[in-house]
């Protein structure tokens, strides 16, 4: 993040315990940095680093990164869509 990370970039950070310490401080390096920070989690552990935080509300660490991985995927699929239009690429046609 460090190397690459510019003012203009989101940063995912994605914590089961939602207190994972690596997790934490690349969040506050983010912040520093002016970049926007979005955290999956279970718990409010790292919410306060973050300017969007997704809580998946569970004890069980298998369902947290169950619904952390469709969040990732759902995710990934509107950024390709805002990125690259149906003209760009015919395959990204809902």
């Amino acid at each position: 993040m460090q190397a690459l990370g510019r003012t203009s970039d989101v940063l995912l950070g994605i914590s089961t315990s939602g207190s994972s310490e690596n997790v934490v401080r690349v969040a506050e390096a983010a912040r520093a940095v002016g970049m926007e920070v979005i955290m999956l989690v279970d718990g409010a552990g790292t919410a306060a680093r973050a300017d969007a935080t997704i809580c998946i509300p569970s004890g069980v660490t298998a369902h947290i990164q169950k619904c952390h991985l469709a969040v990732e995927h759902i995710s990934s699929h509107l950024v390709e869509q805002n990125l690259f239009t149906a003209d760009d690429n015919p395959s990204l046609e809902s």
